[in-house]
């Protein structure tokens, strides 16, 4: 009977050794299936700040951009309003209605693409100022204004 004992503790040793075999090779793969899933965690929260990063440099690029195309279309603008208002301040410097109206057209022909054809054309002298007997118009300077005021009232 020993051998038989021997035998049947020898086939339970085996057995165990089995089903610590399994239990190993259970326990390789779920390590594996962890490691797996911590290499994908530790992955993502290395990608998720470079991608953050990469998508606020371009949207703070995008957002200089139309800063710089608002800045420069209001610089345009404030250029084109100033050039206005510096031909109407040198057109209405004039001595006379007739004097304003030589100047509107001389700028509009200087600056055609600025103040177009009707910067001439929409002033008309005749309705401004007096005019004598003849149809002309009196000519008078700066400094002769009060005066001559005084002549045609």
């Amino acid at each position: 009977m020993n051998n038989h004992e021997e035998a049947d503790t020898e086939g339970k040793k085996l057995e165990l050794e089995r089903q610590r075999m399994e239990f190993e090779r259970y326990k390789f793969d779920q390590q594996k299936k962890i490691d797996i899933v911590k290499s994908a965690i530790t992955s993502v929260s290395i990608i998720v700040p470079i991608l953050i990063a990469a998508l606020t440099i371009q949207n703070s690029i995008h957002l200089q951009d139309l800063h710089d195309k608002q800045e420069s279309n209001l610089a345009n603008l404030t250029a084109r309003n100033d050039f206005m208002l510096k031909s109407a301040e040198l057109v209405m410097d004039a001595d006379s209605p007739i004097g304003t109206q030589n100047r509107a057209r001389a700028l509009s022909a200087l600056f055609p693409q600025y103040l177009g054809s009707n910067f001439a054309n929409s002033f008309d002298a005749s309705r401004y100022g007096v005019v004598l007997e003849d149809g002309e118009y009196p000519m008078y300077n700066v400094s002769s204004r009060a005066s001559s005021a005084q002549v045609f009232n």
